[in-house]
């Protein structure tokens, strides 16, 4: 990348692009720009997008897929130096088994992770240039991941979700980036890089200067982090293990389109649900209480944010209530269905929620005995509108004490289109967060149900036929009592052998980080006495007893 002065003091934490060793939370700079990472790593790899349309300019092949998948930690083991005795700081640890050697350490292996090889897919180039993202659609482009299965046992556990991108321009040779490599880069005299930066176009005088930053000529990174929890499958009412959940969730920042620009407004996610009768949706949204400060027409209501009380008009606040029409900016009542007079015409709407659930999205499980009406709210600020809706009592504006809100699994048992919108952020002048759910016939469901009737019609006809080809009675002669014995049947469901201890051996060394843990080096001999989870055995080794990680034996 871009030709720094990089000092090794600070080992990995210091790069070409990040030569000052910053850091932000527990990123580590060089793990960050080289991809894949020649040390182990905690991270779980899960796609990797790229683009080959540069290479073929090179006049070697490069094959990204190839590469990232087989180098993966996912798949391939990583070693590290262990009991180097000359390297008295970070940056002086070896990262390859020659050094390690010749630093008198010896060169050790951790195992992969022991998972399925990432995907690897190829960039579509759909995706408006300066638009982060937004594709030429309108839509933004995304990636369908399944969620790890929860380990047997576990309720709920905390994911940290990695995103990470680096750009890379065509005149750029990526498959050279040592410090020594200067015809790599167009740019590459860190004292000089003003200079290099004005160019002669070739054939004139003209001499004209590029925008460039030598600390980002060659490649720019990125890198961001998300954390999530991933919970137990909910029990849906009168549903089964196999019904399907949607999500109803939603996206977007507090300002008007210009503020939030590159993202968006608030909006429903999905905007248009489709799904059929007895799936289930679950609704749950977030936000956050740190937006950049926006006046009232940019985003209504409060609470204060007790760590700047100057600076409060920042928090995200949502709930979801059913409109009669697409178009329609007012809620329905809290009815399970509804007569609506309009253009001179009685018709009917259908609520998707009941009443507890409507009135649980609309109002967000607040206490009406703890909110203040608007007429109290006016007697406290006279002439402030935004101090009345951002006041911690305001109900109305739903200045909650969190912007995550869990509304639940609801059923969705009523075939229809139905129409929601946010009250606090819906604004007809200028924000239109609206949203639909709609609700089909479950086709295959239906079929099912119809060839389980018809097959069964079959049988009991068949099975007429048969006693009456025999001369036998159609209804069988069966006794209503059958004779008693002490005799037990069999269980089925008997339970296995009590679990015999075998031993194994371990293929890497492995230093136990907790109490309860057991280390061994390689080679030695592990008897496994219990296997605790899919990941964990209980074993024993030189007189000591402890859990290890099952990939760590053969």
């Amino acid at each position: 990348t871009a030709d720094q002065s990089v000092s090794t003091s600070n080992g990995a934490a210091r790069t070409r692009q990040e030569p000052s060793s910053a850091r932000y939370g527990y990123e580590c700079p060089e793990e960050r720009d080289y991809y894949p990472y020649w040390h182990w790593t905690p991270w779980k790899d899960i796609v990797n997008i790229v683009s080959e349309d540069r290479c073929s300019r090179q006049i070697i092949k490069c094959d990204k897929c190839k590469l990232t998948t087989k180098e993966s930690g996912n798949v391939q083991e990583k070693g590290r130096c262990r009991g180097c005795a000359t390297c008295r700081t970070v940056g002086q640890q070896p990262n390859n088994a020659r050094e390690c050697k010749d630093a008198g350490g010896k060169w050790v292996m951790d195992p992969a992770h022991g998972i399925d090889k990432p995907d690897c897919i190829q960039a579509e180039f759909t995706t408006r240039v300066n638009q982060l993202g937004n594709g030429i659609d309108g839509e933004t482009p995304t990636y369908n991941w399944t969620i790890p299965d929860l380990p047997v046992g576990t309720d709920s556990m905390k994911c940290v979700l990695r995103i990470r991108y680096n750009v890379t321009p065509a005149d750029f040779d990526e498959q050279a980036t040592f410090a020594d490599s200067k015809t790599t880069n167009k740019i590459f005299d860190d004292e000089r890089s003003e200079v290099q930066a004005y160019k002669n176009i070739k054939g004139t005088d003209a001499v004209l200067a590029l925008n460039v930053n030598s600390d980002e000529w060659g490649r720019v990174f990125q890198d961001r982090s998300y954390v999530f929890e991933i919970r137990k499958r909910p029990i849906v009412e009168t549903g089964t293990l196999t019904t399907t959940i949607h999500n109803f969730n939603i996206r977007g920042k507090r300002g008007n389109i210009v503020q939030t620009f590159p993202a968006v407004e608030y909006d429903f996610v999905p905007n248009h649900l489709t799904c059929l009768k007895g799936d289930a949706v679950h609704i749950q949204w977030t936000g956050s209480d740190y937006n950049p400060n926006r006046n009232g027409n940019n985003g209504e209501g409060g609470p204060v944010d007790p760590q700047n009380m100057g600076n409060t008009l920042r928090c995200d606040r949502h709930n979801m209530v059913q409109t009669a029409a697409p178009g329609d900016n007012h809620p329905l009542p809290t009815l399970e269905r509804q007569l609506l007079y309009k253009e001179e015409t009685m018709y009917s709407v259908e609520r998707f929620l009941n009443k507890e659930e409507a009135e649980k999205m609309s109002f967000l499980d607040q206490d009406p005995a703890s909110c203040a009406q608007i007429e109290e709210l006016r007697q406290l600020y006279p002439n402030d509108q935004d101090a009345r809706e951002r006041h911690h009592r305001n109900c109305g504006k739903l200045n909650t004490r969190t912007p995550y809100f869990d509304g639940g699994v609801v059923k969705c048992d009523k075939i229809g289109t139905f129409h929601f919108m946010s009250t606090r952020d819906n604004n007809f002048s200028n924000r239109d967060m609206k949203g639909t759910i709609e609700v089909k016939r479950n086709f295959w469901l239906i079929m099912g149900l119809l060839f389980g009737a018809l097959t069964l019609v079959g049988a009991s006809a068949f099975f007429v036929y048969r006693r009456r080809k025999k001369g036998k009675p159609i209804i069988p002669d069966v006794p209503l009592l059958k004779k008693v014995t002490n005799k037990v049947p069999k269980n089925p469901f008997r339970r296995q052998k009590k679990f015999q201890p075998r031993a194994v051996t371990a293929i890497y060394s492995y230093e136990a980080q907790e109490e309860n843990e057991l280390s061994f080096e390689k080679g030695d001999t592990v008897v496994i006495t219990e296997y605790v989870s899919d990941e964990w055995w209980l074993g024993t080794c030189k007189g000591e007893e402890g859990v290890f990680p099952r990939t760590y034996v053969s």
